[in-house]
């Protein structure tokens, strides 16, 4: 999966849930170093119900692979970025204009599907802006 080009490069939150930590760097194909690869579905199943032979060996080969798609929910385009195998981890991004302060920035909204908030292409507008919820993004989708 490719990145794309707006959401690419080094983001910052001070939100108490950033689930992707303090700080998430995308690049074309990357996600904090990670490569970012299209998963195939079987994959998933196979892999819950001990279809593959050597699974340590799996997980060993996939411990840094990283699961990246494009979703669409209510309307609007996200990149669902996950580790290569886990269960309900899902991880929503979308870069969103937002008014901050009268001036518009690029903010990269993202969403677990229960909870979210936003990470800021500065770290001190990150920490100006903690906790913050934008009135008009549903973060619950």
């Amino acid at each position: 999966m490719t990145v794309h080009k707006k959401m690419q490069g080094t983001w910052y939150s001070y939100d108490s849930n950033a689930h992707s930590g303090r700080k998430i760097t995308f690049t074309a194909h990357t996600v904090n170093g990670k490569i970012n690869y299209t998963q195939d579905k079987s994959i998933i199943s196979d892999y819950f119900n001990g279809n593959i032979q050597d699974q340590a060996g799996f997980d060993r080969a996939t411990k840094n692979w990283m699961s990246g798609q494009t979703t669409k929910m209510k309307n609007n385009l996200f990149y669902e970025i996950n580790p290569w195998i886990s269960f309900e981890n899902w991880s929503l991004y979308r870069v969103m204009p937002q008014k901050i302060n009268g001036k518009k920035h690029n903010v990269l909204l993202y969403s677990s599907r229960y909870d979210g908030g936003n990470y800021y292409r500065s770290k001190k507008l990150a920490k100006q802006m903690k906790n913050y919820k934008f009135k008009k993004v549903d973060y619950h989708l």
